[in-house]
């Protein structure tokens, strides 16, 4: 039976059995279709997390980009990127005035050098 990686497309196949009982034998054929793979999600830049999640008190810190800040939408940002960063430098990074982007680069950076 050869068989090969064809990728995506419609396939037939035809098939023939033959019965080790009485020889007889029975044949077929049916089709089937192979779909594209999914395209890789294409990664965005991180949306702020949603105000309405943070209470009221949360007051906003002076000198950090508007989309962490307060502690809960910082906490929001942490969580959803919990073990792909390494916080305490996320922390540092927009104490020292960086936009969230660059913080979590420095802060992905950051836990890739942590393991060496």
């Amino acid at each position: 039976m050869a068989l090969h990686a064809g990728g995506p497309g419609r396939y037939t196949v035809n098939w023939t059995s033959v019965s080790n009982d009485d020889g007889d034998s029975a044949s077929g054929t049916f089709g089937f279709t192979v779909a594209a793979a999914a395209p890789a999600p294409i990664p965005n830049a991180p949306a702020a997390p949603a105000a309405a999640t943070c209470p009221a008190t949360d007051k906003p810190d002076a000198g950090f980009d508007e989309r962490v800040n307060t502690y809960c939408k910082r906490q929001l940002v942490r969580d959803q990127n919990r073990g792909k960063i390494l916080e305490i430098a996320f922390n540092d990074a927009l104490a020292s005035g960086a936009k969230l982007e660059a913080a979590l680069a420095e802060a992905k950076e950051a836990l890739l050098g942590a393991g060496d």
